[in-house]
């Protein structure tokens, strides 16, 4: 299986690396990135069609309700995202921190890097509960790490996206952690 970068043989998390366009100063998408500085990853491009990951794995989310951010993905036929490959956190914490994360369980799959895995295929929904220390309304950024594959074999490297919220104010008192 090809990786398009040096991320997936590896479970533990990795300094981040921004790379950028020769001569510029603008982002190097990383799929594109890969492409570029992996022959192996070139050539295996060149016979297969991949999809960009914006597009195998389409993210969305929006407050269900003051308390809780709803996720999810349509993952396009032939890819698969990973369970265990999910990890989120609120970029400006005022007025609110991560909870608990909820996610059905996936299919196990033998995967040839990580071993025996739970995948979601077609489409997953989780929701990602929020301690709030405020009551009103919150404006947050969510930042949602999550990791895939194509069944062709390309492992795509980690994604990061951050989603902008406005979550409603609550009702009651500023949920708390009792951990």
């Amino acid at each position: 299986m090809a990786v398009a970068s040096a991320v997936a043989a590896q479970q533990g998390e990795k300094p981040s690396v921004t790379l950028t366009t020769p001569g510029t100063d603008q982002p190097l998408d990383p799929f594109d990135a890969a492409a570029r500085f992996s022959p192996s990853l070139q050539d295996n491009l060149a016979s297969q069609e991949f999809l960009h990951p914006d597009v195998a794995f389409v993210l969305s989310a929006d407050a269900a309700d003051p308390d809780t951010v709803r996720v999810r993905w349509t993952i396009a036929d032939g890819y698969y995202l990973y369970r265990d490959k999910f990890k989120f956190s609120v970029k400006d914490e005022e007025g609110s921190k991560i909870g608990s994360v909820t996610f059905p369980s996936g299919k196990m799959k033998e995967d040839e890097y990580f071993g025996r895995v739970e995948v979601f295929y077609n489409s997953v929904e989780g929701a990602v509960s929020l301690e709030r220390t405020a009551k009103g309304v919150i404006e947050l950024t969510l930042d949602i790490k999550y990791q895939g594959c194509a069944e062709a074999g390309l492992c795509y490297p980690p994604i990061t996206k951050s989603v902008p919220l406005s979550l409603p104010a609550g009702s009651g008192p500023p949920r708390t952690s009792t951990r």
